[in-house]
């Protein structure tokens, strides 16, 4: 019987040897920390993303562009040969305004409105650029 534990144990020598010889190869894999995901932008129609990574400022941050320059010039010659009288703007106390009409804007200045963009939001070109601006909801 002594032969047969000693027997046993060789064996199981070679085969903790072969084990080690393998672990150094092939550790077993560790499970990793899970990478949080990032949600890929959506691009949307009207240039939410131009390129790859890289995401379009806000109307109201983009600097003026030579057509804005040209629009509020034309229209700025226009208002002062009718000497016409824009209306104050002021969001706190909200009125509906109508595209073509002439705004004055404490911090902007005078505006002319170039379209109604929603329910209650219009498009308003600056001497210093394009502005997007809140006014009073549509009747609906």
């Amino acid at each position: 019987m002594i032969d047969q534990d000693e027997d046993y144990s060789t064996l199981h020598q070679e085969d903790r040897a072969k084990k080690e010889i393998f672990r150094e190869d092939d550790e077993p894999k560790r499970k990793t920390k899970a990478k949080a995901k990032t949600k890929k932008a959506k691009s949307d129609s009207d240039g939410g993303s131009d390129k790859k990574g890289v995401v379009a400022l806000p109307l109201s941050m983009l600097p003026q562009s030579d057509e804005d320059r040209a629009i509020f010039t034309n229209k700025s010659a226009a208002f002062k040969a009718t000497k016409g009288v824009a209306r104050k703007y002021d969001p706190h106390q909200l009125e509906r305004f109508a595209q073509g009409e002439v705004i004055d804007h404490k911090d902007f200045g005078i505006g002319f409105i170039t379209e109604e963009v929603g329910l209650n939001k219009m498009e308003v070109v600056f001497a210093k650029g394009r502005k997007l601006m809140i006014q009073a909801p549509r009747n609906a």
